[in-house]
């Protein structure tokens, strides 16, 4: 799924590890300040997101996204991508905090 199409430009799943039985949060998200500030939609995402294959979740991210804008390189001519690896303790809700507050610095909440 191309990064304009979600809130958070991640690809997250929550697992157990043996022994103690302890939640831990896994994921690949975009780097932040590679994603340009515009408006989303049609072939402009710098990113996209998997989850796969069918019975071991890999969080899973790519870019450039082939056939979207940047996609096109002449030969010879290469592309630095820079993702962030994330393995946080906790259930999938701590984990895209941790993401929102630390990593992407949103600071504007709103409070029902």
């Amino acid at each position: 799924m191309p990064n304009t199409l979600m809130s958070h430009a991640l690809a997250m799943v929550e697992t157990t590890l043996a022994g103690p039985k302890t939640s831990v949060s896994l994921g690949v998200q975009a780097e932040p300040r590679d994603i340009p500030f515009a408006w989303p939609g049609g072939p402009g995402a710098t990113y996209g997101f998997a989850l796969g294959p069918d019975t071991q979740w890999q969080p899973t991210s790519f870019s450039p996204i082939l056939g979207y804008d940047g996609s096109h390189l002449n030969a010879g001519e290469t592309r630095t991508v820079n993702f962030r690896v994330l393995l946080v303790p906790g259930d999938w809700k701590q984990a895209l905090e941790y993401s929102s507050e630390h990593i992407d610095k949103v600071t504007d909440y709103r409070k029902p």
